[in-house]
């Protein structure tokens, strides 16, 4: 098993550098030609990771894709219930005001309806009533001058 150094072709500023671990070594695989080569690479594997992290204090890059992607999740989820309360939210807040102020229009006018039907009906009945007043007055006094003759 080889093992190569890989440096960065990345040019460094003369900045101060922070908290900079050193890059962790590249190994080149080669094929295994038995089933013990293959054997003692994937053991050979395991201890290098964990020896990596051991001793250069690094993140293992799945662990680093795990967080961003859970740190990305985290973040869209907020973004997107904001999202959902200044856009949609209003939006449908408005269209039940909407829909409420038309539903307060159409039962007030329904009210006001009933209310003139009865009102006829009772004015009805009150004309009916002072005809029929009126008649049974004539009448009395035309019977009531057939008496006093």
């Amino acid at each position: 098993r080889q093992t190569v150094v890989k440096k960065s072709r990345i040019p460094i500023s003369s900045a101060k550098q922070y908290r900079r671990s050193p890059s962790p070594t590249k190994v080149v695989r080669r094929t295994p030609k038995s089933i013990n080569d293959l054997r003692e690479q994937v053991v050979a594997r395991k201890f290098y990771y964990l020896w990596q992290k051991k001793v250069f204090g690094t993140i293992l890059k799945s662990m680093r894709q795990y967080y961003n992607q859970h740190l990305m999740q985290k973040h869209f989820n907020i973004w997107k219930n904001e999202w959902w309360e200044t856009r949609k939210e209003w939006r449908l807040m408005i269209r039940a005001e909407y829909h409420y102020n038309l539903h307060l229009l159409a039962s007030t006018f329904h009210t006001w309806k009933q209310y003139i039907t009865v009102e006829l009906i009772d004015t009805g009945k009150y004309l009916k009533a002072k005809r029929f007043g009126k008649d049974i007055y004539i009448f009395i006094m035309k019977t009531n001058s057939y008496f006093l003759v």
